[in-house]
């Protein structure tokens, strides 16, 4: 059902011209409140429109990888000397990050000095 609407539109005009003035404003203001609406009501159909419409796409399959339990078979095997030297620098890295969250500490708690003048 296709709607005319310039038939519509001029039969609000003439009803609006057998109007009184005060009547002719209130007339405007809901002819203007009801463009508004349909203004609206047009931009969420275009927003509405740029959706697809269809069957989604079936979803991907899961991919599993085997969980590794050891390393190549093929491998250098570390010695005592890099072992050591991992955890020195394992060691390390642990009291850097300790003092650093300590520093951080006491620079929030740290008491405001006294203002001083001679």
């Amino acid at each position: 059902m296709m709607v005319d609407i310039e038939a519509t539109s001029q039969n609000i005009t003439d009803i609006h011209r057998q109007l009184g003035p005060k009547e002719q404003r209130r007339h405007a203001r809901q002819v203007d409140i009801e463009h508004q609406k349909l203004l609206a009501i047009g931009r969420h159909r275009l927003e509405l429109q740029a959706f697809p419409i269809g069957n989604p796409g079936p979803p991907p399959k899961q991919q599993y990888r085997r969980k590794k339990y050891h390393g190549r078979a093929d491998a250098k095997p570390s010695t005592g000397a890099e072992i050591d030297k991992t955890e020195q620098l394992a060691r390390q890295a642990a009291l850097a990050a300790s003092t650093s969250r300590k520093d951080a500490g006491a620079l929030l708690h740290r008491p405001a000095s006294p203002d001083i003048r001679p």
